[in-house]
């Protein structure tokens, strides 16, 4: 038996008790793990299933899940028959939206997963931007950005991350870090220090300014080295033109000639070196 479902300006449909075996699974899910399934089955065996399944017709005979597909696998493991379910009609991007709305708002998907489903959206789908997805979740595009940052983080910070070893707000301040060794480094030293938030934050920033102070000094030292090399370099040139001088002078002495070609010779290949020195150590500058 079905009736219409009018609570909703957002999703409109109608409400109905549908056959176990006529609905599957999401064909982009969000999720990749199922903890708790047990208790969850446990709650609705007490209290019935609060929420129906939010499903969409896939075909004359069959349903996807939008959204429940915890309580779907709950509803099974206590053997029932049918499901109350939510049927809507949505697209792609829209029946994947309202599937992300929902594990968000119940806090149900971890934020790696969250973070995924985000870039999946964004980059694998092209369904559109940060800023409109955003839009579309009620979250600020700064809170979006920040859950897909995270994804370029070092794969020993995710796991600390996913062990719960690593608060993932502590794990968005490293995105600060420019540097994945230093990175994993000061998560290190975060999880092992069991440092809260405003350590971890005050540990991050102290960290950005030595490096800077470092930077400057690192800098300073390559500038002293370039002048020096650049004096080395002009006091060889002035040798080898003095050389060439007397080169000139004592055309008619073979013997002199040839030694002091030797020098000059060496000397061009002293200053080749030398320049060759002060390219690298402008380019590590």
């Amino acid at each position: 038996m079905s009736r219409l479902y009018g609570t909703s300006d957002f999703m409109p449909g109608i409400i109905e008790d549908v056959d176990v075996s006529r609905l599957k699974q999401p064909a982009n899910p969000l999720r990749l793990t199922f903890e708790g399934i047990e208790d969850l089955a446990s709650s609705i065996s007490q209290k019935g299933i609060l929420n129906p399944l939010t499903v969409r017709a896939r075909d004359s005979e069959t349903f996807e899940i939008v959204a429940g597909t915890r309580r779907f696998r709950a509803c099974k493991m206590l053997g029932w028959r049918k499901i109350p379910c939510h049927i809507v009609n949505l697209d792609d991007r829209e029946s994947f939206v309202v599937s992300l709305m929902e594990n968000v708002q119940r806090h149900s998907i971890s934020v790696l997963e969250e973070g995924k489903a985000y870039k999946r959206y964004i980059d694998d789908f092209g369904w559109g931007g940060i800023t409109d997805l955003a839009a579309n979740l009620g979250k600020s595009v700064s809170y979006v950005t920040k859950k897909v940052q995270l994804l370029d983080l070092p794969q020993s910070v995710l796991d600390s991350i996913r062990d719960s070893a690593l608060k993932p707000s502590i794990a968005e301040e490293l995105c600060s870090v420019k540097d994945r060794e230093n990175q994993s480094m000061l998560a290190e030293i975060i999880t092992k220090k069991n440092l809260s938030f405003r350590g971890s934050r005050t540990l991050i920033k102290s960290y950005g300014v030595d490096m800077q102070r470092m930077k400057t000094k690192n800098e300073i030292k390559t500038e002293k080295i370039i002048k020096t090399l650049d004096k080395g370099i002009t006091a060889l040139r002035i040798a080898m033109n003095r050389i060439s001088e007397l080169i000139e002078r004592n055309e008619d002495n073979d013997f002199i000639v040839r030694k002091l070609m030797h020098h000059k010779n060496l000397l061009h290949e002293q200053i080749d070196d030398m320049m060759r020195e002060k390219r690298k150590a402008a380019r590590d500058r």
